[in-house]
């Protein structure tokens, strides 16, 4: 029997009791179960949601710690992956555009929904949901990696330097480059090759911090973000500690059609605002010191310098 589990955040017990009745006699002869969880402040909704599992969330717009689109916007902060369904006692056309704008399924008014209706709202949320985030993976994902893909991470960047502009922070763009990996292809074949691309992406995350952002950005070329805090300004000597973890753990042999193959890998380091102030410099820049690293640096290592980075 298919299992559905609810939160619903409704602070008038009578509506949530009137909800919770009209769900159980139409469910009743049917295979599906859809359990309530019914809590009546934003608050209790967040602990929740970090303890529970759910699969969509019925929400009242007007509680007693939220009022209005904010509280759609902070609750979505921590459950973006799940459909949220605004129920609600005010008919007001252009709240329900904005609700929907802010990433709502549906917006619904209570008077006007039973049990066959919110029944069918919840299933159909839920698919529409798991659907959307298919076609996101797909669009802004790579699909041999499964990293961020070159224009996702653009995108993620972006917003995060526009975050360093306004406080102040020294943050860094890496650029990697794979050593001997044509010669895998050449010798293994494109899905030996592959392998390799796959292996050496996941020693690359495990290499960095959750708040780093790696992508793959073309063939064996790949990108990182390092995300410095507010209170501790990144320094060079971190970068370094980072690319060589990372240089290390890529270096390590990889077992292909039963045989040991070692590749290791070149850096290139442009930091903001230093080495530039937008994504595209930053991009040239740690490109420009990657090709240093390849062929000039024993340590395969390399920051943009006066000597050889642009400014615009």
């Amino acid at each position: 029997m298919p299992h559905l589990r609810i939160l619903h955040v409704e602070d008038s017990a009578e509506d949530a009791l009137i909800l919770k009745r009209n769900l159980d006699k139409f469910l009743e002869p049917l295979p599906l179960c859809i359990n309530i969880r019914q809590v009546s402040t934003l608050k209790e909704a967040i602990c929740l949601l970090g303890q529970e599992h759910f699969h969509a969330v019925l929400l009242d717009l007007n509680l007693p710690d939220g009022h209005g689109l904010d509280t759609l916007k902070t609750l979505k902060k921590y459950c973006c992956d799940l459909p949220v369904i605004i129920m609600t006692g005010e008919q007001n056309d252009q709240n329900a555009l904005d609700a929907l704008r802010e990433g709502a399924q549906e917006y619904l008014l209570k008077d006007s929904v039973n049990g066959a209706i919110i029944t069918q709202i919840i299933q159909s949320s839920i698919f529409r949901k798991q659907y959307e985030d298919e076609l996101f993976h797909k669009a802004y994902y790579d699909g041999l990696t499964d990293l961020p893909n070159r224009l996702f991470f653009e995108n993620i960047v972006e917003t995060m330097l526009s975050h360093a502009r306004r406080w102040g922070k020294r943050d860094a763009l890496l650029f990697i480059d794979l050593n001997q990996f044509k010669s895998v292809n050449d010798t293994y074949g494109h899905e030996a090759g592959n392998q390799i691309l796959r292996d050496a992406a996941k020693r690359m995350k495990n290499s960095l911090r959750t708040s780093d952002i790696l992508a793959r950005y073309a063939g064996d070329e790949f990108v990182v973000y390092i995300n410095s805090s507010e209170q501790v300004p990144l320094k060079e000597e971190d970068c370094v500690t980072t690319s060589e973890k990372i240089i290390k753990n890529v270096s390590r042999p990889y077992l292909v059609q039963g045989q040991e193959i070692t590749i290791g890998c070149s850096i290139g380091i442009a930091l903001f605002p230093d080495h530039g102030e937008t994504y595209e410099v930053l991009l040239k820049n740690a490109d420009m010191a990657m090709y240093q690293a390849k062929h000039g640096s024993p340590a395969g290592i390399y920051f943009a310098t006066e000597k050889n980075y642009i400014r615009h």
